[in-house]
């Protein structure tokens, strides 16, 4: 809920949003429908091909604008992500993505995940994750979409691919979202 929050509330409102079930156990679909009412372009739709690369590329075989931001369950947007980063790239015409930092919070009462230790938490660091990304479709259509064959790391594949073809992709110093 709090993501999808965060989405509806820019200070530039997206013009869709697409929500990818990844077969969900939990609320998420009853979270996300109910929604619905106050965002009339959000779908829900479920997916057939398990994994995360191929949610993120079904949510864009679904999209028709042509700018792409993605979002996981645990993302929080700050107020004026889009805002921010639609801005950018209009008057940068020869950059392809923009990403902008993040900052990483733990939920009250969760338990910091082996990965991460308090250094992690609170503090703005470069936003190389699909969450930060805001890309021009183009992008997917000249380096290819995530791969869906990578259980882990399709979005490190994706950022390689983006230097390795040598497309313009800036840095904002904005803090654009909490994760």
């Amino acid at each position: 809920g709090a993501a999808l929050e965060s989405v509806i509330h820019q200070s530039r409102p997206p013009d869709e949003i697409i929500v990818v079930d990844g077969l969900s156990s939990d609320e998420s679909v009853a979270i996300a429908r109910s929604f619905q009412p106050a965002f009339p372009g959000l779908q829900v739709v479920s997916q057939s091909v398990p994994g995360l690369a191929a949610a993120r590329n079904y949510g864009m075989a679904l999209a028709t604008g042509q700018l792409i931001a993605h979002m996981d369950h645990d993302d929080i947007w700050t107020p004026a992500k889009l805002e921010r980063q639609v801005r950018h790239l209009e008057e940068t015409p020869d950059c392809w993505a923009v990403v902008g930092h993040m900052v990483r919070f733990l939920e009250p009462g969760s338990k910091l995940s082996v990965q991460y230790n308090e250094t992690n938490l609170g503090h703005p660091v470069a936003a190389f994750t699909p969450a930060s990304l805001l890309a021009r479709r183009a992008l997917y259509e000249r380096v290819g979409q995530f791969n869906p064959a990578l259980l882990i790391a399709c979005d490190l594949d994706l950022f390689v691919r983006i230097r390795d073809a040598g497309l313009r992709m800036d840095l904002l110093p904005d803090v654009v979202i909490h994760k």
